[in-house]
């Protein structure tokens, strides 16, 4: 399992830890031994025979999305996804998922820590997000509670205060 997001900073972060003042994740999961054993079977879709990409897009941002009142969100989560090919992301899914990031040790992470996640959280569970938090020294964990998948887009504001009270910015 490999989200696209998480391990792309951490690995950023860990060859080059200058660059970075503070770190936040949110709903996400770098590629951790813990977490790669916890998330293998998060998305057992990607192993079935191709299904009809709308309806994998329609039920994907469902699943991101399951805040109430948020249908104007999902519409555009479905509009956006539908503008790229079926066949890029199906690759994209499937290289995810049989040639995931190597695992990295989440100890050697050494700047301040937010790790975000919505209790709603269908696509990464919760306990996924908390174990990123144990796992890096020093992280602060906060639950959103009736968040789904994406808190950056259906709860903004929160978001940015959160960050704000973790840094002090």
């Amino acid at each position: 399992m490999s989200p696209l997001g998480a391990p792309i900073v951490i690995s950023a972060l860990l060859r080059h830890p200058e660059r970075f003042e503070g770190l936040v994740i949110v709903d996400g999961v770098p590629p951790s031994t813990k977490a790669k054993q916890a998330g293998e079977a998060l998305q057992p879709e990607a192993r079935q025979e191709r299904p009809d990409y709308e309806t994998v897009v329609a039920t994907f941002v469902d699943r991101c999305i399951p805040e109430p009142e948020s249908e104007h969100l999902r519409r555009w989560g479905r509009e956006i996804l539908m503008s790229a090919g079926g066949e890029a992301a199906f690759r994209m899914t499937a290289t995810a998922m049989t040639d995931p990031l190597p695992p990295v040790d989440l100890s050697r992470i050494s700047v301040p820590t937010l790790v975000m996640h919505g209790s709603a959280d269908v696509i990464v569970p919760p306990e996924l997000g908390r174990q990123v938090a144990h796992e890096i020294p020093g992280a602060k964990f906060l639950l959103m509670e009736g968040a789904g998948h994406v808190p950056t887009i259906t709860r903004p504001l929160e978001v940015v205060e959160a960050i704000r009270a973790r840094f002090g910015r």
